[in-house]
């Protein structure tokens, strides 16, 4: 292990440690093992760590431990984990409080031009807030850390499917100056359906919905079919006809989801209890929509 000592200039106190491994493989870059710890001594002189981080590599050794630093090593991942004191008191004294972050920026719509209305939030916290007017949204007092970023609005809270924004590190300094771009339907129905041939995607939709009794009450495990009917042309009539069938299986929450639907396509779609069916729904799947969403109502139970 290597690594140095960093004092403060006027008073040559300890500010921080850095440390890396020797003897790795070569493969290991300098940065991939290794580690910070900071140190603060708070008004009453004691010394305290605030800050510290560790950075851990998960890889694969070809070679021999006896001779480590000559073996060859694929790295999977690195990761790290660090940590920050918030707040030390004694009593009911507030010694050392640590230094908190911002969040900010902008969310624009879909095309990337425009702001959008909706809802900013992160991921596992309570932090989340209402975009104004002008795209702009700010997060005032945020614990340093990796945060996973979602968004919401009208159009995607009908969809009931996460939107992901992507991760933000906030550590030494504040993340400000953001540009948050809502996703396209299609891009969510993409990264929903694990759809990854675009132009494969673009000719399918997820159908989507809930189940609910009479009261308005989700219905768990619910079965639900969906008939997809097709159109004969007799003459001048056009008469459609029961074609391919499907029976899905809702979840714990009566919400059900099925991807790869053609678009266009015409659909009957009830709510089953055995061989009872509740209200049939026929809907369309519009081609040039990647979503189509049907709540359904659960057979009457049978006194």
């Amino acid at each position: 292990m290597r690594g140095r000592l960093i004092l403060d200039r006027a008073t040559s106190e300890l500010r921080s440690l850095e440390f890396s491994y020797d003897g790795l493989p070569r493969d290991v870059k300098e940065g991939d093992a290794g580690g910070r710890v900071r140190f603060t001594r708070v008004p009453d002189g004691t010394w305290i760590v605030s800050q510290w981080a560790l950075r851990i590599p998960t890889m694969e050794i070809e070679g021999t431990m006896e001779n480590l630093d000559r073996a060859r090593a694929t790295i999977h991942q690195v990761r790290e984990t660090a940590g920050e004191v918030l707040e030390v008191t004694r009593g009911s004294d507030i010694v050392h409080e640590g230094r908190r972050r911002s969040i900010g920026g902008r969310l624009v719509d879909s095309s990337g031009v425009g702001p959008a209305r909706g809802r900013v939030g992160l991921v596992g916290t309570l932090t989340e807030g209402e975009v104004g007017a002008d795209g702009v949204f700010r997060f005032e007092d945020v614990v340093p850390g990796r945060y996973r970023l979602t968004a919401s609005s009208a159009a995607l809270d009908s969809l009931g499917l996460p939107t992901d924004l992507g991760t933000i590190d906030v550590r030494d300094s504040s993340a400000v100056g953001l540009m948050l771009r809502l996703p396209t339907p299609d891009s969510v129905y993409r990264a929903a359906c694990k759809r990854e041939d675009e132009h494969a995607a673009n000719a399918t939709g997820l159908l989507r919905g809930v189940v609910r009794d009479a009261g308005g009450i989700a219905v768990p495990n619910a079965t639900v079919r969906v008939l997809f009917v097709r159109a004969d042309t007799i003459g001048t009539r056009i008469i459609p006809r029961p074609g391919r069938r499907l029976m899905i299986e809702a979840a714990s929450d009566g919400s059900f989801r099925y991807c790869r639907v053609p678009r266009g396509s015409r659909l009957r779609i009830a709510a089953m209890d055995g061989e009872r069916a509740g209200t049939e729904v026929e809907a369309v799947l519009p081609r040039g929509k990647a979503f189509l969403v049907v709540d359904l109502l659960a057979p009457r139970q049978v006194q």
